[in-house]
């Protein structure tokens, strides 16, 4: 069992570092590039983003042209997150430099330094250095906040203007061959779907009809408020699911009423409602207590 579980956890980091190097090497992307380029399924792409706006490591700014021509949320790269402090001392001077995620160097403090001091008072100086470096610091990222503050709600007003045009770009996406729109779908279903598989591996139970309907569940309490649908299909999908789930040792729990309710009521990356909360709870209190969890 444990050695299922750090394989899932190894998977999770991965994800989440190939997310964020990507957002760290293109500078602005939008959450479907991310999901396009990197292979990735859409719930686990969510998730990461989730953690990573979280942490402060990447921010929302204003909007970036999808593929389709509509406008979606663009993701950056947060340089100025965290913070590394060194201190170089000298025969003549001690020095403080703060850098940035980038290697940048963000402020410097530099004082001549007195041998003669005693260890005590020594040491104190050097504090000094480095609280004065903080001091610093903290007024530069005040004066960064304020100019962030003015930006976003400059480039909320100019996103709002860009409305007309959107509603153009979708009418004209919405012209064309029906057969060329009918195979794009298709692939789309097709790319849907195969991210939906790639995702199983994070799920803590799939719950089936058994035969008809087969729903994939994962609860982060951390990230979401309710357990969310990671995967679900209906008759071979519903038996593809339930293989893949054997395969990585997901718990398969039978409950027609419930298989039926949340294939029918709740999208692939949503949570699910609150009049399922109980059903599913009950669902997941005895997955833990197989496991050793509860």
């Amino acid at each position: 069992m444990s050695t299922e579980k750090i394989g899932v956890n190894e998977i999770k980091t991965k994800n989440r570092q190939i997310i964020y190097n990507y957002i760290r090497k293109q500078g602005s992307v939008s959450k479907q590039e991310i999901v396009v380029e990197m292979q990735l399924s859409l719930p686990t792409v969510t998730t990461n983003l989730d953690f990573l706006k979280k942490q402060g490591l990447i921010d929302t700014s204003g909007k970036i042209k999808n593929t389709g021509g509509r406008n979606a949320t663009a993701f950056t790269y947060v340089k100025n997150a965290r913070m590394a402090i060194g201190v170089d001392i000298t025969a003549n001077h001690i020095t403080a430099v703060a850098v940035n995620l980038s290697g940048d160097i963000v402020s410097m403090e530099r004082r001549r330094s007195n041998f003669d001091l005693e260890d005590d008072a020594y040491l104190r100086e050097i504090g000094e250095v480095v609280i004065e470096l903080g001091i610093r610091i903290s007024a530069i990222f005040m004066i960064i906040a304020l100019l962030d503050l003015a930006y976003q709600k400059w480039k909320f007003k100019e996103d709002m203007k860009m409305t007309k045009q959107e509603v153009k770009d979708e009418y004209k996406d919405q012209e064309g061959d029906p057969q060329i729109k009918g195979k794009q779908r298709q692939r789309m279903q097709e790319a849907s779907r195969r991210r939906m598989m790639q995702a199983l591996p994070e799920a803590d139970v799939v719950i089936t009809n058994p035969t008809h309907y087969a729903v994939a569940l994962k609860y982060d309490s951390e990230l979401y408020a309710a357990p969310i649908v990671l995967a679900k299909g209906a008759d071979y999908l519903a038996q593809k699911i339930k293989e893949e789930a054997r395969e990585y040792h997901i718990e398969i729990y039978e409950n027609k009423p419930l298989a039926r309710m949340l294939y029918t009521n709740v999208e692939v990356g949503d949570q699910i409602p609150a009049e399922l909360y109980p059903a599913v709870a009950e669902v997941l209190a005895y997955v833990y207590h197989l496991q050793g969890k509860a």
